[in-house]
Formats: C-alpha cells, structure tokens, sequence
C-alpha cells in the first residue's frame, strides 16, 4: 500500500513537473518582439542621420509591419511553434541584411 501511494505520488510529481516545463517552452517569444525593435530603431537611426530615403523607409516600414503581423499570428494561440519561429527568424534575418544595404547604398535623403 505504501508503495503504490509512493509510485503514484511519484508519477503525479513528474506528469505535473512535465507539463510546467512544456508550457513555459511554448510561451510567445519575447526575442522576435526585441528583435523588431531593436531594427525599429536602426530604421529611425537612419532616418535621423540622412542614410535612408523617403521610399527606402516606407519600403523598411512595410517589411516591419509584414513580420510583426506573423509575430502576432503565431502568438494567436498562444502557443508559437519551432516552425513559426523559425519562419519569423528568417524573416527577420532578411529585414536585417535589408536594412543594411539601405543604409549604406550610398543614396540618403538630401
């Protein structure tokens, strides 16, 4: 009897402590949102300094927009899949290097 009350208590600990941590792995990630603004503010950067035209920013703009509605999308359920982020990952890794090339294109707005 006391065995069986150990070796259910036991299980129950374990199935309790496997769910907690499958939950806190699917939270909405907190990274891509950083992400985004941390590029938000390299594009008002270069808007400030002259690097990025009028039609460069709105193009810049568009872009952010377009990832921060997947970022919401996959958020949606609450739960963000590998794929989903993986998806926003490589979508912003194309905003980056977008940005870069607009920044130093060497077009600026004067």
């Amino acid at each position: 009897m006391k065995i069986t009350m150990t070796t259910l208590m036991t299980i129950g600990i374990l199935l309790g402590l496997t769910a907690t941590t499958f939950a806190q792995g699917h939270k909405p990630n907190a990274t891509a949102r950083k992400r985004q603004y941390e590029q938000q503010q390299r594009i008002r950067q270069g808007v400030r300094s002259g690097e990025l035209t009028k039609v460069e920013v709105r193009s810049l703009e568009r872009e952010q927009r377009e990832i921060n509605q997947e970022i919401r999308q996959a958020h949606a359920d609450g739960i963000v899949t590998l794929g989903e982020r993986r998806d926003i990952q490589q979508e912003q890794n194309q905003a980056s290097q977008h940005i870069t090339r607009a920044k130093h294109n060497r077009r600026d707005r004067n």
